[in-house]
C-alpha cells in the first residue's frame, strides 16, 4: 500500500490540465450572411493555431475571437472575394495579419494554407512548441510513477526517509 501524497496527486491533475489546455482548440465552422445566387465554401488551414482569431470577407464578420487552426465558410457567393485573417500567436501575442483575395467556384470547396510564423522562428521556436507538452506529460508521469511504486514509510529502504 503506497502512503498517502495528496501533492503528488495535486501536481499530476495541474499538469495534466496545463498541457490538454495548451493543445485546445478546434475547427470553427462559420456561414456567409446573405447569400444570393451560387455559392462556394472556403476552408483556410493555418499551419499552427492563433488565439483572438477574426475572419472576414468583403466586410462581412464571420469569426471572432476564436482560438483554432482551421476555420471553414459556407455560403461565401462565387466569384472573387477579399479575405482578411487576423490573429495573434498564443505564446508571445504577436499579431499576424494576411489579406488575400480570394477565387470562389460555385458548389466547390476553396482550400487555402496559412502559413503562421512560429514564435523566434527557427530550431529553439520548433523545439519550445513541439516539446513543452511532452515535456509536460513526462513531468505527469514521473509524478504518477512515484505515486504508484513508492514503499509505504515503514520500509527500510525508503530513499525519502530522512537519516541514514
Amino acid at each position: 500500500m503506497t502512503q498517502d501524497r495528496p501533492w503528488t496527486r495535486a501536481a499530476a491533475l495541474m499538469t495534466a490540465c496545463v498541457v490538454l489546455s495548451g493543445c485546445a482548440h478546434h475547427a470553427v465552422n462559420a456561414a456567409y450572411p446573405r447569400s444570393v445566387g451560387q455559392t462556394g465554401d472556403i476552408h483556410l488551414i493555418l499551419t499552427a493555431p492563433l488565439a483572438g482569431t477574426e475572419v472576414s470577407a468583403d466586410g462581412n464578420l464571420l469569426v471572432a475571437r476564436a482560438h483554432t487552426s482551421e476555420i471553414t465558410v459556407e455560403g461565401v457567393p462565387a466569384g472573387q472575394i477579399d479575405l482578411h485573417l487576423a490573429g495573434y500567436t498564443p505564446v508571445k501575442a504577436v499579431r499576424i495579419e494576411e489579406f488575400m483575395t480570394v477565387d470562389v467556384r460555385p458548389g466547390e470547396v476553396t482550400e487555402l494554407e496559412v502559413r503562421v510564423p512560429m514564435e523566434g522562428e527557427g530550431f529553439a521556436a520548433e523545439f519550445t512548441s513541439t516539446s513543452a507538452a511532452f515535456m509536460g506529460a513526462l513531468l505527469a508521469g514521473a509524478l504518477v510513477f512515484i505515486e504508484i511504486f513508492a514503499d509505504d514509510e515503514n520500509s527500510d529502504d525508503d530513499p525519502f526517509k530522512p537519516g541514514f
